[in-house]
């Protein structure tokens, strides 16, 4: 019983761990689109504190 358990905890935290992986593979380079020529990641405009208050609230609810 507990080679089971400890199986199925190794088992679940190389899932995850492959998952973390591929997803931050998939997102590389994401906001690459909202650049102009020779601009870099912190060009991008940032949210008011006001707005981004707003969405969470939003989003609690969804």
């Amino acid at each position: 019983m507990k080679k089971y358990i400890a199986c199925e905890l190794i088992t679940s935290i190389m899932y995850f761990f492959i998952a973390y992986i591929v997803l931050s593979i998939c997102s590389a380079n994401k906001y690459e689109w909202m650049l102009n020529e020779g601009e870099g990641i912190c060009g991008i405009p940032r949210q008011a504190f006001d707005v981004r208050i707003m969405q969470a609230v939003i989003s609690f609810f969804y």
